[in-house]
């Protein structure tokens, strides 16, 4: 019984296909030190998504006003940076969830057709929320890149 149960377990693991971004989405990997996510391309082919707090906005209760756990930024606004180009949007009022920085999808249009090649990094420095990345990582994702890795900033916290 026991040799039929590792057979079938030998089984079951060599047969499982995986997720389609699995070992392709990068964490908290330093950018000046150690391996890059580069992917084997020189570093200046990527596009790099750095995300600043442009105007921090003001911290409400976003629930039925009886003091409910849920909690809102109201006149939020955020910069996405690449290179020198500079592109603002609030990412709790977009006026089109698919395209969410208003001026980046015809800046981005010179890279679609070779997308498939470049690796992108998203780099959410202090003060940038989950609720500010994720409009950015599912437009980035629809553009279907090489990779998408994250980077986060090291500057203290307190």
């Amino acid at each position: 019984m026991v040799d039929i149960t590792f057979l079938l377990l030998i089984f079951f693991l060599s047969s499982t296909k995986f997720v389609q971004y699995e070992g392709k989405i990068d964490s908290a990997l330093p950018k000046n030190r150690g391996v890059t996510s580069c992917y084997g391309t020189d570093c200046g082919d990527r596009l790099d998504f750095l995300l600043f707090v442009a105007d921090p906005g003001e911290l409400v209760d976003a629930g039925d006003g009886r003091g409910s756990a849920r909690m809102e930024y109201r006149g939020r606004r955020i910069r996405v940076e690449i290179g020198a180009r500079k592109f603002y949007f609030n990412p709790n009022q977009m006026k089109n969830p698919r395209f969410p920085v208003p001026g980046l999808d015809s800046f981005i249009e010179m890279f679609k057709k070779d997308m498939k090649y470049i690796p992108v990094s998203i780099d959410p420095r202090k003060g940038v929320t989950y609720g500010d990345v994720m409009p950015l990582f599912d437009y980035v994702t629809r553009l279907q890149p090489r990779g998408i890795s994250f980077a986060g900033t090291f500057e203290s916290y307190s």
